[in-house]
């Protein structure tokens, strides 16, 4: 069947965007969706964080996201398919390493702090010509009080991910036709992370108090993130949405052990998610330890291949959630990400759909 075919099955959603009212019920994954000022957060920073925030927003004239609620259980876009097909695409494809964009001084930690509006456009461009872009953090100190984290930012959240690992739970979807699906990928085969959500109750003390510090100061800067990548995201011709909404920080980890999860897309077909971002958290990450981000380039002019990232501490990637396919190849090491998903609404639907219909095209050249 082609795929074009299998990604036609109307699914709900989770959504009712613009002025609209959205929907107050719970996501497979138990995160709360945001409208694009930030959502209060998990704790209050200190009067010096708080004034250098303003300032960035204000400088940078950034829309604010706004205050979190829940949708509607959100469909998977590619659990309708049935049980065979996607991990079939691409079998055989081979591997090629996806060079990072270099930002300039200190890469996004330090584009962040300057406002570096033409960093941003040209992560933008990137996303709009290829619909993935690699980055490298920088700097791994957050201790000063813009960020509000520790000095050694990835031994510290590694630390947090290995104490709240008894809390986290195994990765969720929902099929289209409502069946809830705990530990499987949509073509049934088996997914290895697990999660806990950034603003989980669990992850604070007795008296309100953030047991994960460093888990709070990388969500706050995946927010800046998506308040600075904003406006370029809608000024770029090939992208063309606009950011509207964005979740809680999904804390994620594959046990080692061969976990993997197969090929999937994050959304499509209804689902409000239109980018992803995920930040990686592992020191030391050697090649035989596996756990590589494989996205699928059908466009490639050497013939198809799976574009990869290995998950080393501070590499942060970004792609177009609606059109890229993508898997996690097998990990034998634990391995620590923190994802955001940011919903988005098109002004032209109309020149989105020729484009999308474009790729699937490709896809179904090729025998899928």
């Amino acid at each position: 069947m082609a795929l074009q075919a299998r990604r036609s099955s109307r699914l709900a959603s989770p959504w009712r965007l613009g002025r609209r009212r959205l929907s107050s019920s719970r996501h497979p994954h138990g995160l709360a969706w945001a409208r694009m000022p930030a959502p209060p957060e998990p704790a209050p920073p200190s009067p010096a964080q708080s004034t250098q925030s303003a300032q960035l927003a204000q400088s940078a004239q950034i829309t604010p996201l706004a205050p979190a609620v829940r949708p509607r259980a959100v469909a998977d876009a590619l659990s309708a398919l049935g049980t065979n097909d996607l991990d079939g695409i691409g079998a055989g494809a081979p591997v090629v390493e996806l060079e990072k964009l270099d930002l300039g001084a200190d890469g996004v930690r330090g584009a962040i702090e300057r406002q570096d509006s033409a960093a941003f456009a040209r992560v933008a461009k990137e996303l709009g010509r290829s619909w993935w872009v690699a980055l490298e953090w920088g700097d791994e100190d957050m201790s000063g009080p813009f960020w509000g984290g520790s000095a050694n930012t990835w031994r510290a959240i590694c630390e947090e991910g290995r104490r709240v690992w008894p809390l986290m739970e195994a990765g969720k979807l929902i099929r289209a036709d409502g069946e809830e699906v705990v530990g499987a990928s949509p073509s049934g085969k088996p997914r290895g992370d697990r999660f806990v959500v950034g603003s989980d109750s669990r992850l604070r003390d007795g008296q309100g108090r953030p047991t994960c510090p460093t888990l709070q100061a990388l969500e706050r800067a995946l927010n800046l993130l998506g308040d600075l990548l904003a406006a370029p995201l809608a000024n770029e011709p090939r992208v063309g949405f606009k950011l509207v909404a964005r979740t809680h920080s999904l804390f994620a980890c594959f046990p080692g052990e061969g976990s993997e999860y197969g090929a999937h897309f994050d959304g499509g077909n209804g689902d409000p998610r239109k980018l992803t971002a995920i930040l990686y958290l592992n020191e030391g990450w050697q090649p035989e330890d596996g756990g590589e981000l494989l996205m699928y380039d059908a466009t490639r002019a050497e013939g198809p291949c799976w574009r990869s990232v290995m998950p080393r501490a501070g590499t942060l990637v970004l792609f177009r959630a609606d059109r890229v396919l993508h898997k996690v190849s097998p990990s034998y090491k634990m391995r620590f990400a923190l994802t955001m998903f940011f919903g988005a609404t098109y002004g032209n639907d109309h020149k989105h759909s020729k484009q999308r219909n474009a790729h699937l095209e490709k896809l179904r050249s090729l025998g899928y």
